[in-house]
């Protein structure tokens, strides 16, 4: 799961029109990065969610740091770099997708709460 960082500054700034340019640069940017079998949907708002099939936490969260990487790598006209907070978590057999979605929600807060423009993984559990 990402949220781009601060983006209703991005909206008041530069306006609704630049905002959804951003978003669409930020939606191209991802895909190109993505296998045919994964799935990239927008959750809301300014989230986004990428969903990786026979993947495990490891290469999920590379995928992400690779996805946040091609994000900051390079400005988007006319905002400059527009950054993302990420979550990374993985399927349990044993939960729904709500288990799921939970705990990428929760990476994605601590993400946010550690300064943003960064990728965190869901804490493990005992």
């Amino acid at each position: 799961m990402l949220d781009v960082d601060h983006f209703k500054r991005i909206n008041d700034k530069h306006g609704h029109a630049v905002g959804d340019g951003v978003l669409q640069e930020l939606c191209s940017r991802i895909s190109q990065r993505l296998r045919r079998t994964d799935v990239f949907c927008r959750f809301g708002g300014e989230e986004f969610m990428v969903l990786c099939p026979t993947t495990d936490a490891e290469q999920a969260y590379s995928l992400a740091l690779e996805l946040w990487q091609s994000l900051r790598s390079a400005p988007m006209d006319p905002v400059g770099i527009v950054t993302a907070s990420f979550g990374v978590a993985s399927w349990r057999g044993d939960e729904g997708i709500d288990g799921l979605l939970l705990r990428a929600d929760s990476a994605v807060y601590v993400a946010k709460q550690a300064g943003r423009d960064r990728v965190e993984a869901q804490r493990v559990q005992a």
